[in-house]
C-alpha cells in the first residue's frame, strides 16, 4: 500500500472522510474537521535488481478545527491511529491559528510504504 493509501485509509475515518492530499478543495474549506496530507519526501530502496518497490517516506499532516480542544483530541487520534496501522516515527508538531478562525495542528511522520512497481520488458 502506498503512502497517500495509508494515510486516507487510516486517517480519513476520523475527519468525516475528508482527508485530502495537498489541499483542500475550495467546496470544503469551510467544513470542519479536515486533515490535509503532504508528501515531505521518499527515498526507494534499491537493490542490486534495481528499485524494489519500497520507499522510506516523510509525510506532513495538518488537521484544522475551530474547537482547540477537539482538534487536541483530533491529533492524538491521528497519531494513535497512524501507530496502529503501521510502524511510525512522529517528528515536528506544531499548533497555531490560521487566518480564518480555525486552528491547525502539524506534525511530520515517517514510515515505510509500498509503491507498486510495473514490470520491465523482458
Amino acid at each position: 500500500m502506498n503512502a497517500s493509501e495509508i494515510i486516507y485509509q487510516t486517517l480519513s475515518q476520523i475527519v468525516d472522510g475528508k482527508a485530502y492530499p495537498l489541499f483542500v478543495p475550495e467546496s470544503d474549506s469551510l467544513s470542519v474537521p479536515y486533515l490535509v496530507y503532504t508528501p515531505v519526501s521518499s527515498v526507494p530502496v534499491q537493490t542490486l535488481d534495481g528499485i524494489s518497490g519500497d520507499e522510506w517516506v516523510r509525510v506532513q499532516i495538518d488537521i484544522y478545527h475551530s474547537d482547540y480542544d477537539v482538534l487536541l483530541s483530533l491529533y492524538n487520534q491521528a497519531i494513535s491511529a497512524l501507530q496502529n496501522k503501521i510502524s511510525l516515527k512522529v517528528f515536528g508538531t506544531s499548533n497555531q491559528s490560521v487566518d480564518d478562525g480555525l486552528y491547525r495542528m502539524m506534525f511530520e511522520c515517517e514510515f515505510w510504504s509500498k509503491n507498486q512497481i510495473l514490470p520491465t520488458a523482458p
